[in-house]
């Protein structure tokens, strides 16, 4: 290795320069180290955050289309017949003129 050396200063300035050096590039080295620890820290941080973010997206489901017979009120029988009632009397004149078939079945309750 070769060092060079300062013909206007002492062995012991000489020494002492070197000396300093070295000590200065050590604390440099741990201060670099500890940011890189920290760093590292702080980067799985993120990333364990941007993965649970991720999952909770993943188990997000998709939501079901809703039925056309849905805005009224409707039940299924234990014959598994699909019963539909207006919720007013708006909605029985809909459900008459657009959804009945032929073949359905429709029954009015009239006042006495």
């Amino acid at each position: 290795m070769n060092i060079d050396i300062d013909l206007n200063l002492s062995a012991f300035a000489n020494a002492t320069k070197y000396f300093d050096l070295k000590k200065a590039s050590a604390k440099k080295e741990e201060r670099t180290l500890e940011s890189q620890g920290k760093a590292l820290k702080s980067t799985e941080k993120k990333t364990m955050a941007t993965l649970k973010e991720a999952a909770t997206i993943h188990s997000i489901k998709k939501a079901r289309k809703v039925l056309w017979f849905e805005k009224f009120k409707w039940f299924v029988t234990s014959e598994n017949f699909l019963v539909i009632g207006g919720r007013d009397a708006q909605q029985n004149e809909l459900l008459v003129k657009k959804y009945l078939r032929p073949r359905d079945v429709y029954m009015h309750a009239g006042k006495l």
